[in-house]
């Protein structure tokens, strides 16, 4: 994301981000591949999304989840 905040930025772009959690094989966590319940997801999209929000919070206000 840092790369496309950056492009947007230089730009003057708004932005507004897609998906966090996305089946294409760059932009899943390196960390899905760990996960053998379905109820270890949960935890670990909701940190996904909260840790997302701290780094581009003061940039990016909307996404899709």
């Amino acid at each position: 994301m840092d790369r496309d905040v950056t492009w947007a930025r230089e730009r003057g772009l708004p932005m507004r981000f897609h998906c966090l959690i996305y089946n294409v094989a760059d932009a899943v966590p390196p960390w899905w591949k760990e996960v053998k319940r379905t109820d270890e997801w949960w935890p670990l999209i909701e940190d996904r999304i909260r840790t997302t929000a701290a780094r581009y919070g003061d940039v990016i206000h909307e996404y899709d989840v």
